[in-house]
């Protein structure tokens, strides 16, 4: 009976063994999965922390794209804020800052895993409810049979071209000069086209603050906080006065 008892315990935990030996594999599947899909990422970059937050998750979980931003946000202001890594900041611990010293966050990193996920690798992932705000998991069966986006997204060369000569190499809403992104001026979920006429140009910051708003929410939202920020220091009245005088007479 002891031999008999034993021989039950020693089959029950090779079961247990076959199936931690299993989950073991389907999660390094999924972690290698990540590696092909996000190649060369850059340490500190947007990319980056995205995928380092994919990877924080079990192959079969959901996640939301406000857990990925704020995960983002929480891992760059650690590290030293946005840029850190980049040598003309000074390197790790030397990022971008806010008024207050503070380190600068991305603003809205989920942006982008939205963009890899709607764009980029459609179809390759699991819509837990069906409704547009997820959760999300990585599908990796899809993402194995995949054979690239179906849908025109990207401007083109000769677009990038026209608009970038046109900016000046500036942000066209704040005027900041580095690195800029050509964005969709009415959003493509709105049924915005890679047109030269729906083109334009933004810095990171301004990008994500825009994300897919469309013009005139983002018009509405930009004007309210100019207009606050002067109010909270005295000019509410030299403001409107020159918002007038623009309107009447065009920008001096």
């Amino acid at each position: 009976m002891q031999d008999a008892s034993m021989q039950e315990v020693d089959e029950s935990m090779s079961e247990e063994d076959l199936l931690m030996e299993q989950e073991s594999l389907k999660q390094e599947e999924y972690l290698e999965t990540l590696d092909k899909m996000f190649p060369n990422t850059k340490q500190g970059t947007l990319k980056y922390y995205n995928k380092e937050f994919l990877k924080t998750k079990h192959y079969d979980q959901f996640w939301s794209q406000p857990e990925a931003s704020s995960y983002c946000n929480a891992k760059v202001i650690i590290d030293g804020g946005v840029g850190w890594y980049n040598k003309s900041y000074g390197g790790k611990g030397k990022g971008k800052t806010n008024p207050d010293g503070t380190p600068t966050s991305f603003g809205d990193p989920g942006r982008e895993l939205e963009q890899i996920r709607t764009e980029k690798y459609e179809g390759c992932w699991d819509n837990k409810t069906g409704e547009k705000a997820g959760p999300f998991r990585l599908n990796i069966k899809h993402y194995q049979s995949y054979t690239g986006s179906t849908k025109s997204h990207s401007f083109s060369d000769e677009i990038k071209t026209i608009v970038t000569k046109r900016s000046g190499g500036k942000c066209e809403l704040c005027g900041h000069k580095g690195r800029t992104e050509i964005d969709h001026f009415i959003p493509k979920e709105k049924g915005g086209g890679s047109t030269l006429e729906n083109a334009n140009v933004l810095c990171q910051r301004c990008n994500d603050r825009k994300c897919n708003k469309d013009p005139e929410q983002f018009m509405k939202e930009e004007v309210n906080r100019f207009f606050n920020y002067y109010k909270e220091r005295g000019m509410e009245e030299q403001l409107r006065q020159h918002f007038t005088n623009t309107l009447s007479n065009g920008i001096s």
